[in-house]
């Protein structure tokens, strides 16, 4: 499949980790973390990406719809630790829940496409530059535990995964 996409920045935007998958039984899983932190210096301060754990959250959502039985799980709890594959792909290393539920999943993506917005801050010199990166990406086990001790597992995902670095003003 194949779409077209407007991106429209408003600024400054906040650094995010998002993701959204479908499994063959009709469950879907999505996460979003924006925080502000070091990525912010990426391609700015410094010219290389350093996406790490972020350092001051600003959501943390993450939404698992089970279709086999209905269920629905929901959390404010979200932590994604991004991991560099080479070749500009990335890994998302998702877990989150509350206190009935805990997730853990790894996103991969296998191919990229990227945003760059560059714009130069007034009279000076010197630019800001904004990177908005879309992969498509899997998920080959997604494990969910409940506070009982039961797990559901789901396996091979498909979907979308992004994340952001730098600022724009």
């Amino acid at each position: 499949t194949s779409y077209f996409q407007k991106i429209l920045l408003a600024a400054p935007p906040p650094q995010w980790y998002w993701g959204l998958f479908h499994f063959s039984d009709g469950s879907f899983f999505t996460y979003m973390q924006s925080f502000v932190g070091r990525a912010a210096l990426a391609d700015n301060a410094f010219k290389f990406r350093s996406l790490k754990k972020p350092t001051a959250s600003i959501t943390r959502d993450i939404f698992l719809y089970h279709a086999p039985t209905g269920e629905t799980f929901e959390a404010k709890n979200l932590t994604v630790i991004p991991k560099s594959l080479g070749g500009g792909l990335w890994e998302h290393h998702a877990s989150g829940g509350n206190a009935t539920f805990s997730i853990d999943a790894v996103a991969t993506a296998y191919s990229h496409a990227c945003w760059s917005f560059k714009k130069k801050i007034g009279i000076l010199p010197i630019s800001s530059t904004f990177k908005y990166n879309e992969y498509p990406a899997f998920i080959e086990k997604l494990e969910l535990t409940k506070k009982d001790g039961t797990k559901l597992v789901l396996r091979d995902g498909w979907g979308s995964m992004e994340n952001s670095w730098g600022f724009i003003i």
